[in-house]
Order: C-alpha cells, then sequence, then structure tokens
C-alpha cells in the first residue's frame, strides 16, 4: 500500500499545525501517523472506515481520529478523508479537519467531497501528489 497526499490535504495540515494552534491541534500529525502504523495494510484502512461514496474501484472513507489536546476521543476529533482505490491498493489523503473548535466541521456535503476530489485528481494528473510516509 501507498499512501498519498493531495494539495488540499496538505494545505489544510499545514494550516492546523501553524504555532498558535499547538495545544488546540498540536497531535494532528501523530494520530495520522499512529493511524496508519495501526492500520498498515489496504484492507485494514478501507475497512476501518465510514464510506462516503463508492464506485466499483474507489471509495471515499472518513475516519476518525482523536485528538487527546480537546480530550474527546474520536467523536470530537479530527476527521481524515481518505480516497482507496482497489485497483491500484493505493490510498490517498484528500483532506483533514477537526470535528470542534474554531476550524471545525460539523459534516462533509457532497459539494465539498466533489470539490476536494477533483482537485485530487487534477493534483494526480499534474503529478503534483506526495508520498506520505508514518
Amino acid at each position: 500500500m501507498q499512501i498519498f497526499c493531495s494539495t488540499e490535504f496538505s494545505k489544510a495540515v499545514k494550516n492546523l499545525t501553524k504555532s498558535k494552534y499547538s495545544n488546540t491541534y498540536g497531535t494532528l500529525k501523530k494520530e495520522i501517523s499512529d493511524f496508519f502504523k495501526q492500520h498498515d495494510t489496504f484492507e485494514k484502512v478501507f475497512n476501518k472506515s465510514y464510506m462516503l461514496r463508492e464506485n466499483q474501484s474507489v471509495r471515499i472513507n472518513k475516519i476518525r481520529l482523536d485528538n487527546p489536546c480537546q480530550n474527546s476521543g474520536g467523536s470530537g476529533g479530527y476527521r481524515l478523508i481518505t480516497l482507496c482505490d482497489k485497483r491500484t491498493s493505493n490510498v490517498a489523503l484528500l483532506y483533514v479537519y477537526p470535528k470542534t473548535g474554531a476550524h471545525g466541521m460539523n459534516d462533509t456535503s457532497t459539494d465539498f467531497l466533489i470539490k476536494i476530489a477533483k482537485r485530487y485528481a487534477e493534483d494526480k494528473n499534474a503529478n503534483k501528489l506526495t508520498e506520505y510516509t508514518p
């Protein structure tokens, strides 16, 4: 399994890990890394998630991650939006956001999912995806 980062994901991580947010979102990178250390195969990632959209070979999932800085567990922690491609067994990190706080989002609309999926396709076609290593 290879894991790739879209530019939207990278921007979100960069924004949330600014030093002024360290007390609120300081563990984001660690939580993502820990998730992929525990879920080290495509099947584990694919099956761990809440499915948002799916066609025959591609599934967009939402994964809950804890945020120990806010003592809220998975329900109030981060949401990691991934694209899992069964044909290649690759995972793309599309976006990440906190459920609560200043940057929180309650839910992802269909329009939002379409937007980040299109940006991922643009990144892929322009060879702008970067490989993620936990």
